[in-house]
């Protein structure tokens, strides 16, 4: 659907414009969510990533495309007003600029696709397990979420009293993950271990076998 909409926009002549406030710089095991499907937006906004969350910052990035139409353009027909108060903020893109480097010399992105596969395949394999998992998502690095049934068919969410259950067990086995609605979210560490995905799916399933006895 992606590289469809992709392909829309270029044969007709249309920008395509990507948001990725979470996903950038290493977080889906490439630079950017758009690489995995081959797609190239013409604008994209991104946060949090860049300064791996140790600063708020923001920033926005435009193809050689879009740069060309500003540069070249009559200004009084098309020009870009960024002179707002937190521009250029010097701690906030210092901040930035440094993780991107330390992302970069790490090599992030190469831990962060073999640990987001271990990952989700593991939280496959509590899905084939337990019936009140109704569906894994995600699948490209490390960002998925478990979602928890009462009724598989059916899709039924899972009764809060439920999902609270498993996370409390989960993290007493070791493993803190997040709520959201009937979903059971992870965005771990990017430098986390083979050990570290290993502890979070035997924690899940700790926790998953309690509701389910």
């Amino acid at each position: 659907m992606r590289w469809a909409t992709w392909e829309l926009c270029k044969n007709t002549r249309r920008a395509l414009f990507h948001r990725h406030k979470a996903r950038p710089f290493g977080r889906t095991g490439d630079w950017s969510g758009s690489r995995h499907w081959g797609v190239q937006p013409n604008m994209m906004t991104m946060a949090k990533r860049i300064t791996s969350g140790y600063f708020p910052f923001g920033a926005g990035m435009v193809s050689e495309a879009v740069v060309e139409v500003f540069e070249t353009c009559d200004p009084n027909l098309a020009a870009i007003f960024h002179g707002y108060t937190y521009s250029a903020h010097p701690v906030g893109s210092t901040a930035a600029l440094t993780c991107i480097r330390e992302t970069q010399r790490m090599k992030i992105n190469a831990n962060v696709a073999p640990r987001g596969s271990q990952l989700f395949n593991g939280l496959l394999f509590l899905k084939d397990k337990y019936d009140i998992v109704g569906g894994v998502h995600g699948g490209h690095g490390l960002m998925t979420a478990l979602e928890l049934v009462s009724d598989t068919n059916a899709k039924t969410p899972a009764a809060p009293s439920s999902v609270s259950e498993v996370f409390n067990v989960a993290y007493e086995a070791g493993a803190m993950v997040r709520i959201g609605g009937n979903n059971l979210l992870m965005s771990p560490p990017l430098i986390i271990s083979e050990g570290e995905i290993a502890t979070i799916l035997e924690a899940l399933d700790a926790g998953l076998s309690v509701v389910s006895a």
